[in-house]
């Protein structure tokens, strides 16, 4: 997958896991057949706090109760 378009699918599944719940953290993993690194989430995106290598982009979300 290109990197902007990577890039593009994690910010949308952030504005759609996130909506009408107040987010306190964010945690991203991204796939290993990615071209996209920890460093690069990081600088592009700085609303994700945590990053790690895995197949497929997951988001979590700690929800704030």
């Amino acid at each position: 997958m290109h990197e902007a378009s990577a890039l593009r699918a994690l910010v949308a599944k952030v504005i759609e896991s996130a909506a009408g719940a107040r987010v306190t953290s964010i945690h991203v993993a991204v796939g290993t057949g990615s071209h996209l690194s920890t460093e690069q989430i990081a600088r592009a995106l700085p609303i994700f706090t945590h990053g790690s290598v895995a197949e497929h982009a997951q988001v979590f979300f700690e929800a704030a109760r």
